[in-house]
């Protein structure tokens, strides 16, 4: 439901990157900046993924699965405790098995449009606690 006709719909969010592929990530980088947000990271692994959020405010999380062989559960499980939102943008795991682990989580298979990705962060976000 994100209208982008000018405007910049994630204006003063701020919306982490985990993403270990550095192609993906800057254009993720990229695609938050343009809605409006400030994009943080990237993060290209899990031990990154912890020290950017421990010393970042972080609105929405956007997190690959796979980095490099290792899983980012860990990282999500504690996103979740914070009550961060979580947008998986992966082309890794089955989507009956992350709607199971992480219900609230959304899920936007790799690739992706800049839009879907945009409108997904955008409805999280939205959403009442």
């Amino acid at each position: 439901m994100s209208e982008q006709d000018g405007q910049r719909p994630l204006m003063g969010k701020k919306v982490l990157i985990v993403e270990d592929e550095m192609l993906i990530a800057f254009d993720l980088m990229d695609t938050f900046g343009d809605a409006g947000a400030a994009a943080i990271g990237p993060a290209g692994t899990l031990e990154q993924a912890f020290a950017t959020f421990e010393k970042d405010e972080t609105d929405v999380a956007i997190l690959d699965i796979d980095l490099r062989g290792v899983s980012v559960f860990p990282f999500a499980e504690a996103l979740v405790e914070r009550n961060i939102p979580i947008v998986f943008h992966s082309g890794h795991g089955t989507l009956e098995n992350l709607e199971m682990r992480f219900p609230d989580a959304a899920i936007c298979p790799k690739p992706a449009s800049r839009e879907e990705l945009i409108d997904k962060v955008t409805s999280l976000l939205e959403t009442p606690d």
